[in-house]
């Protein structure tokens, strides 16, 4: 900025911060379009079984994987 007459600093001052909002603005646009992309890609490409179900089992097996209480050690 030492070289630009005093004239023209402030029109390069306000040049050089537009360009780089401007700059800035365009890198998270594409930045936020490629995450879009990618989350949409994601839904369609992972299949349904490959979603592990969460939850208690159903059925006879629930009460074998019942939480117990800890066993008290006599020592």
């Amino acid at each position: 900025m030492g070289q630009i007459p005093q004239q023209a600093r402030a029109v390069a001052q306000q040049a050089g911060q537009t360009a780089f909002v401007d700059g800035l603005n365009r890198i998270l646009l594409l930045a936020a379009f490629v995450a879009v992309g990618a989350a949409i890609t994601s839904l369609l490409l992972i299949r349904q079984r490959d979603f592990v179900p969460q939850g208690a089992p159903a059925g006879p097996a629930a009460a074998d994987d019942a939480p117990r209480e800890p066993e008290s050690v006599n020592r």
